[in-house]
């Protein structure tokens, strides 16, 4: 064979490889739910007993405070609180029997409200893990992270407390105001995140983010990007955002779909959360900027641009007030064989006699398509090949994007699960392999509950 021949061979190889790839993306085949492992991690997770957010003597937002799940490098992290308020970190080397635990130093839980949940994110560039932690409406950020190689290098890292070290505000010095859900995203490309929080309360709010450079070890504030100010229905008012996460496409640009609550007053269906949308934008540079459906900017962080219901116009999707829009299980995935965007957002039909899980879907042209799921329970998207699939304590469901995720299926848990909080691990998805935390709910308000961690197999 000569050396013309043999470059020949490789260089054909080399361009089959990616088609083969996607040909078994294309043929992935479903066959059942196997349970491979559970472990019990506590049995004494804390729940909220709603005392924090009581009115008139009746608790509010209580229950279980779920447990983070996040995997790196073969390894499986979970984040959870103790019912005497620590703040644990268990890792797993998957396959392992063995899980390790520390207690993050100089930080208690201290409330008793359960919006009050723990946020775990990997800046895949220089192996951190951040966590955020014990807010809601909270004047200071907490804020905790390891030294650095720590996710990338695991074996190298004994599992105790000193590699973690608090940081309020993110070790920054601008004041943020209230603090209330955040949240770690991946910057596809980069091996940096994305921090966003909301300051303001559910009707008078704003979306902030920080950027976290891998390459400096450290926070920077971006800014302030939405207003709660505008007028609805020709009134002048306040709202606040729910979003369904910050989603970054193939290119990098960051796609968000977010809800507007109105306050009680300007709503006009006063037995209806007061939600209406879906509204969205995108940005190009890390979160800087961003720009509405028709290409307008709409948001500019270094001149103080913010997204309101004012410049943003008309929502390219009208979910309104009448259809009551829940916040709650509003997610959004990116389909990168397809290049689409979907929401997944649950609402009255047009009759309003019953509730579904929509799916909203935009091509990458910028086109808008709807589709009405039979799912009554909402849950978390991940795409497997030719396949997405909707994940709950029911079960996993499924459906082709060929078929337009027109009909679905459902493979059921060969065990049965008690109701409680669940967190996804999609990381292993691709080879087959799912995660999942679970607490339980407690049967008495406030009593401490168990949390499970399960890996299944699909293929």
């Amino acid at each position: 064979m000569n050396y013309i021949t043999q470059i020949g061979i490789l260089i054909f190889l080399i361009t089959l490889q990616p088609l083969t790839i996607r040909a078994q993306e294309k043929l992935v085949q479903l066959n059942q739910v196997k349970l491979l492992k559970r472990t019990v991690l506590t049995t004494t997770a804390y729940c909220s007993d709603g005392s924090d957010r009581a009115r008139e003597g009746k608790p509010r937002f209580h229950g279980p405070m779920v447990a983070r799940i996040n995997s790196h490098k073969g390894y499986q992290y979970v984040s959870y609180y103790e019912a005497n308020g620590d703040i644990v970190v268990a890792r797993n080397e998957i396959g392992q029997e063995k899980w390790e635990k520390l207690i993050l130093p100089d930080y208690k839980m201290t409330s008793q409200d359960r919006h009050n949940k723990i946020a775990l994110g990997i800046s895949k560039a220089d192996g951190v893990i951040h966590l955020s932690f014990d807010h809601h409406n909270s004047k200071t950020f907490n804020y905790s992270k390891s030294i650095a190689g720590v996710a990338n290098d695991p074996q190298s890292f004994e599992w105790k407390s000193d590699l973690f070290q608090l940081q309020p505000n993110l070790g920054l010095t601008e004041q943020f105001g209230l603090i209330t859900y955040p949240n770690f995203y991946e910057i596809k490309n980069s091996g940096d995140l994305l921090m966003y929080w909301r300051t303001g309360g559910a009707t008078g709010g704003e979306m902030n983010l920080a950027r976290y450079e891998s390459s400096a070890g450290r926070w920077n504030f971006i800014g302030q990007i939405s207003s709660r100010e505008g007028l609805y229905n020709s009134a002048k008012g306040t709202r606040g955002p729910y979003h369904a996460g910050f989603v970054s496409d193939n290119s990098g640009v960051i796609h968000i779909g977010w809800l507007w609550r109105e306050a009680y007053d300007q709503r006009d269906f006063k037995n209806t959360l007061g939600n209406h949308g879906i509204s969205y934008a995108q940005s190009s540079d890390g979160g800087k900027t961003w720009f509405s459906e028709n290409g307008v900017l709409v948001a500019d962080a270094d001149n103080s641009l913010r997204m309101s219901i004012n410049n943003l116009g008309t929502p390219p999707i009208s979910v309104p007030m009448r259809l009551d829009p829940s916040n709650v299980g509003f997610t959004s995935i990116y389909d990168k064989n397809q290049e689409h965007l979907l929401f997944m957002l649950k609402h009255l039909n047009e009759t309003m006699e019953d509730t579904y899980n929509y799916l909203y879907v935009r091509d990458k042209d910028g086109n808008w398509s709807k589709q009405k799921s039979e799912i009554k329970f909402g849950g978390s998207m991940a795409f497997l090949g030719n396949k997405l699939l909707i994940c709950n304590t029911t079960g996993i469901f499924y459906s082709e994007e060929s078929e337009g995720y027109e009909t679905w299926q459902k493979l059921d848990f060969p065990f049965d699960i008690d109701s409680g909080s669940i967190q996804w691990d999609f990381d292993r998805l691709n080879a087959g392999f799912l995660n999942f935390t679970i607490q339980y709910n407690p049967k008495k308000i406030g009593e401490p509950t168990p949390v499970e961690v399960f890996e299944l197999s699909l293929l």
